[in-house]
């Protein structure tokens, strides 16, 4: 079995994680390798056990990493039930439960563990934060072939717009089929699909609306292979010469993806809001001030959205080796947004894919 480092505390301690049923919960997956909806996983100093109800017996059996052992709860029978019947039987004497769990299913587990002199607490942070943040060479690997189809989807798609005639919506689904047709598992997230005054929105939703003949194209999109996450931002000038106030947006951005790219790549350590502040100090210092309305990037990996949070506010610190998103934007309310998005390996500074381009990209 792979190594992960646990936070065990002390002997006859036991780790537990629950998945509610289509909770977006991605431990068990890292810890265990089963994706399916909802189980439990139990870890102590001797190993890694998985619960799964009838559902799921065969697919564990195949998905679980070598070492995993299974537990298999019968039809009609609680996975909580056997959970706290496990922990009995291995005569442990506390458990510390990852925070993810929902608060009446932790208090239903805290009233039968204390039956049986169990003491049960809530861990303060995450318990795998630390392990799943810093990305093992297979994992970044996954990561830049999720990226590569995402960005191979976001130009098939391209390809297909016909500007006057094609709305925003129809483009959304045209990306969606040329990231499935690739190979991906599903979208990470709905894909943003917004042109003109719409890309002012930074989570713009599609409309029937139809992309123009002339103006600004924003399109974000993720696409999932192998359990791992792409996520990709590229803004386009449909139609002729951009404007002059396009253009000085988009090179801004440009400038502020540089500067957070370079406080991103560093030999030791680097703080997280740091590289927020790079972006964010070339924005405001241009006629754009205050348009960089949300944060610089965030991680990557079996979700779309995990630690480490490149934010003004945050207070990590990223070690090298995590995979995070570089993704500076401009909002013009009633205009027009630019935003450019790629994946770096922290520390290197290496772009998994290809890179944001220089110029702007007219269609």
């Amino acid at each position: 079995m792979r190594r992960i480092a646990l936070p065990f505390l002390r002997q006859r301690e036991m780790l537990l994680w629950h998945k509610p049923e289509a909770c977006e919960f991605a431990d068990i997956a890292y810890l265990t390798g089963f994706r399916g909806t909802t189980a439990w996983a139990a870890a102590t100093p001797r190993g890694v056990w998985l619960f799964v109800d009838a559902r799921y017996h065969e697919r564990a059996r195949n998905e679980a990493h070598e070492g995993v052992r299974v537990v298999e709860v019968p039809a009609g029978a609680k996975p909580l039930e056997a959970v706290a019947h496990f922990a009995r039987a291995k005569r442990a004497r506390s458990a510390l439960v990852d925070p993810s769990i929902p608060a009446l299913v932790f208090r239903s587990l805290r009233r039968k563990l204390r039956a049986s002199g169990i003491t049960t607490r809530l861990a303060r942070k995450p318990l795998l934060r630390e392990a799943r943040s810093r990305k093992r060479p297979e994992e970044i690997a996954a990561l830049e072939r999720a990226q590569a189809l995402t960005q191979a989807a976001i130009e098939a798609a391209l390809a297909s717009l016909a500007p006057g005639k094609t709305t925003e919506r129809e483009l959304a689904l045209e990306l969606e089929w040329q990231g499935r047709r690739r190979g991906a598992e599903r979208a990470a997230f709905p894909p943003i699909v917004a042109f003109g005054p719409n890309s002012a929105l930074p989570h713009a939703t599609a409309r029937d609306a139809r992309v123009a003949q002339r103006g600004a194209l924003l399109i974000d999109a993720g696409f999932v292979l192998d359990g791992y996450c792409g996520d990709c931002t590229r803004t386009f000038w449909i139609g002729g010469k951009p404007e002059q106030m396009f253009l000085a947006a988009y090179n801004t951005v440009f400038r502020a993806y540089e500067a957070a790219r370079r406080a991103a790549t560093f030999a030791r350590s680097a703080e997280a809001r740091a590289i927020d502040a790079a972006a964010r100090q070339v924005i405001d210092a241009s006629i754009f001030r205050g348009a960089f309305l949300h944060s610089t990037g965030h991680g990557v990996g079996l979700e779309i959205h995990e630690s480490p949070f490149l934010s003004r506010w945050s207070d990590e610190v990223l070690g090298g080796g995590e995979v995070v998103t570089i993704e500076p934007g401009i909002y013009l309310s009633g205009k027009f947004g630019v935003r450019l998005e790629d994946m770096v390996v922290a520390g290197e500074g290496r772009v998994l894919g290809s890179e944001v381009p220089r110029e702007v990209m007219c269609r």
